[in-house]
């Protein structure tokens, strides 16, 4: 959590619905800490980057569910080492 604050990474979630499906991405474009949306229609899931913190996407979750999207699963994605590394080290290697 620290280490995703300090280097400005965004997180990567996927939301999959059971219903409410076709309203996820106009919702999520709405969020101003929402980078990216992919949706695939054909799985019912959405791979979101997200710039807030674990309770920003609680927040998310939650507005989703309010405006009747049947969340049912909601994971991050764990972030690329490289990238992380690359970030902190600002690409300099010893």
């Amino acid at each position: 959590e620290e280490i995703i604050k300090q280097t400005g990474l965004t997180r990567t979630l996927e939301i999959r619905a059971t219903s409410g499906v076709e309203l996820v991405e106009s919702i999520l474009r709405d969020n101003p800490m929402v980078h990216d949306v992919v949706l695939d229609s054909e799985t019912d899931r959405c791979q979101v980057s997200f710039a807030g913190e674990l309770d920003d996407v609680a927040d998310l979750l939650k507005v989703l569910l309010d405006r009747g999207v049947r969340v049912v699963q909601a994971v991050e994605s764990a972030s690329d080492l490289e990238d992380i590394f690359l970030r902190v080290t600002r690409g300099q290697v010893a």
